[in-house]
């Protein structure tokens, strides 16, 4: 039996068929993510959703035609966004990601921003409670903020609040559904009572807007009419949940980092204990224990587009970022070997939301010592002092970790990390042996459905 598995990711989108009898995932088409619309405002990071439904859409159609009969499509999304729609399922809003950090900015003639004002009725213990924590990007907060700044919108009787990943059922089967991976990590969920919160969607604003059904991983939403016939659509998962699952399933002495856009930590727990982390839903009651918003691929990024930048400003040459990173890679392995005393050092804060690093730069410069090797290397070496600081948050007498696996296209052939995180914590560290785990981990969801 083949279902087709679709993680929609902040950088790529990738669909394969999952095949529930030979337990394979095979033909993974790759394509990158839509960018985000042109806007005055660094701090707004929207996505055109008409965009996102015609791409997956057109990959499912394509699938169908080729592949013939699916059993079922199974989606994982990046989460924390929104999308306001009508009850028709047209847009109201484009998406607004995880990426955007409105809500830490003044509302209109307000002095205080939507965070700042949140943060004195949604206290830790209250938000406890949701799986997450009141922060910059999280749709309750930036959801606050376009409410607070749409005073004529927010009086109309139809809006539907939505996951990216609902949204996207909304439009494929008409129907608002989500689950509750999805759901609690919008801020506005109650993972222990699988339902929503009202309470917060009281104190937000937005208690008249219509919230989606929560389904587990195994209900169908509804039905894609495709060209050749009706395919059931099952709930999103959250990315980071499906990639954890297909790493690990319920294992709960392994601890993972996730090396994507933005770092991740986590490991899986039994219960939900009070710490400096996140409880996450995830599957057969049990919880991500969870450090978020570490650098990532994002940071690097920010050195890689100045490098770019010279090419293209002083030298007139166009190169790719593909092309840079093997560079730096290849000069990674001749790298300054100076002492300590002597190396560049980075810290990757350039991100202000960002949790472990406080500001963005290079330190200790000296002659001959700031090479692209260097810096890079400096740069690895900060990320990997922080997935360890975050470690160190997630122990405590209920979690022993007896390994950790790197996920994610940043850190599977990254071998300075690896040795630098196994050297520090004594924890042997390996990349994940599953190239993409959150298609793997809907491939796991997908054998539970087959099997019923």
């Amino acid at each position: 039996m083949s279902y087709l598995g679709i993680d929609i990711g902040s950088s790529f989108i990738k669909s394969a068929l999952l095949d529930t009898t030979r337990l394979q995932i095979s033909g993974t088409v790759k394509i990158p993510t839509p960018g985000p619309l042109p806007n005055d405002k660094n701090y707004i990071f929207e996505l055109d959703p008409h965009i996102i439904v015609k791409m997956i859409t057109t990959m499912i159609e394509e699938r169908v035609k080729l592949e013939g009969p699916i059993e079922g499509i199974l989606l994982s999304t990046q989460m924390h966004g929104f999308v306001l729609a009508d009850q028709s399922g047209e847009p109201l809003t484009n998406y607004i990601s995880w990426r955007d950090t409105r809500g830490t900015y003044s509302n209109g003639n307000e002095t205080q921003s939507s965070l700042e004002f949140l943060s004195q009725f949604l206290t830790p213990e209250k938000m406890s409670r949701c799986g997450t924590r009141l922060k910059s990007g999280l749709a309750a907060c930036n959801l606050h903020h376009w409410i607070m700044n749409n005073p004529d919108q927010i009086k109309r009787k139809d809006i539907s609040f939505c996951t990216l990943g609902s949204f996207l059922i909304y439009k494929l089967t008409g129907r608002n559904a989500c689950h509750l991976t999805n759901a609690a990590a919008t801020g506005f969920a109650d993972p222990a009572k699988r339902a929503w919160n009202q309470d917060i969607i009281y104190e937000v604003g937005c208690d008249s807007f219509t919230f989606p059904d929560l389904l587990s991983e195994h209900e169908v939403c509804g039905y894609f009419g495709s060209t050749k016939g009706s395919i059931p659509v099952f709930p999103d998962i959250g990315d980071h949940q499906a990639t954890v699952y297909g790493a690990l399933k319920e294992n709960t002495s392994i601890a993972v980092i996730s090396g994507g856009t933005a770092g991740i930590v986590s490991v899986v727990t039994n219960e939900a204990t009070a710490g400096d982390y996140e409880n996450r839903p995830y599957f057969n009651n049990q919880y991500l224990r969870t450090v978020t918003q570490l650098p990532g691929g994002r940071n690097l990024d920010v050195l890689v587009d100045f490098i770019e930048e010279i090419g293209s400003s002083i030298y007139q040459a166009s190169i790719t970022k593909e092309d840079i990173w093997q560079k730096i890679l290849q000069s990674l392995s001749v790298a300054n070997q100076a002492s300590s005393l002597e190396s560049i050092k980075v810290e990757l804060g350039f991100f202000k939301e960002q949790k472990m690093v406080k500001h963005g730069r290079i330190d200790n410069i000296r002659e001959g010592n700031l090479t692209s090797g260097s810096l890079f290397r400096a740069a690895f070496e900060n990320l990997a002092d922080n997935f360890i600081t975050a470690l160190n948050k997630l122990a405590d007498s209920t979690v022993q970790i007896q390994r950790i696996y790197l996920t994610g296209g940043l850190l599977h052939n990254n071998s300075l990390i690896q040795s630098t995180i196994q050297d520090l914590t004594g924890i042997e560290t390996i990349p994940s042996n599953i190239q993409e785990e959150a298609l793997t981990g809907l491939l796991h969801i997908a054998v539970k459905i087959a099997n019923g």
